[in-house]
């Protein structure tokens, strides 16, 4: 992963209810929503960089992500506080570019959109998005906060995915994994009920192919493991070993292989249940 440094005084911190990001003006000219740590070893920071290098893997569409350096004389004093101090940019920070012309997917919008807006919405890749977060045990992308973002201008809405940090069920990867909650999962979302429709035989048919697809894929991921694990930033303090060990035991266990395919099928049939 590319890293870069900050080359003028931030200017904006979104007052979020989660991480509170930095827009950060970069080295290669471009702009960054940067995370930072509250704490040593904050989860977020390692979080985020998983996440991303498992949806590159996955072919989901992510805003292109970098390590910054941010300078110490470009945070202001008036941006300490509610977390954010010195200490916090001692290390590189996880940065997602800022993507220019689009909007953020708001589940009770979703609930409005015309049959024309809802029939452009790519099926495939929202049922790969499903499944992703099942296996990653990620409880903050649902009706309430689905932290993906839309061009609806676009002949083929293809949602893209941000804020990845609550993934290992909002946790720690070196602890074992627990399934979502169906209410925690896109399949609970008016989003969802209104493009799968109906259960007829098509959307039967895609949801049982990206259910197959689960083992391909962390197949591929699990082969580029080593050299993901090896570009942890040494100053985030993990032990890399440590890390891959934690994955291999708890992320690509058959075992939990075995449970995400169980839980994405059947929270697919309580999707055609809900009302």
């Amino acid at each position: 992963m590319d890293r870069l440094y900050s080359i003028e005084e931030v200017n904006k911190r979104y007052e979020t209810a989660g991480s509170r990001p930095l827009l950060i003006h970069a080295s290669d000219m471009e702009f960054y929503i940067c995370k930072y740590p509250y704490h040593w070893q904050d989860s977020k920071l390692l979080n985020e960089y998983l996440a991303y290098n498992f949806a590159k893997i996955w072919g989901l569409p992510i805003p292109e992500m970098k390590l910054i350096d941010l300078k110490r004389e470009h945070l202001p004093a008036q941006m300490l506080g509610m977390q954010l101090n010195y200490i916090s940019i001692e290390v590189p920070l996880i940065s997602s570019l800022k993507i220019q012309g689009i909007t953020e997917l708001i589940d009770e919008i979703a609930q409005g959109y015309t049959s024309n807006v809802i029939s452009k919405f790519d099926k495939h890749l929202l049922l790969k998005i499903a499944l992703f977060d099942i296996w990653l045990s990620n409880e903050d992308r649902n009706t309430g906060n689905m932290n993906l973002l839309i061009n609806l201008d676009s002949n083929i809405l293809k949602p893209i995915l941000i804020d990845n940090e609550k993934i290992f069920n909002s946790g720690s990867l070196f602890r074992p994994l627990l399934e979502i909650t169906y209410e925690d999962s896109l399949f609970y979302t008016y989003l969802f009920r209104k493009v799968f429709g109906s259960r007829n035989r098509r959307n039967i048919k895609l949801i049982h192919e990206i259910e197959a697809s689960l083992q391909p894929l962390c197949s591929l991921c699990f082969s580029q493991l080593s050299q993901i694990v090896e570009q942890i930033p040494y100053e985030w303090g993990y032990d890399r070993n440590q890390v891959q060990e934690s994955l291999n035991e708890n992320l690509f266990s058959e075992e939990w292989m075995g449970r995400v395919r169980q839980t994405y099928l059947q929270f697919a049939g309580l999707m055609y249940q809900r009302p």
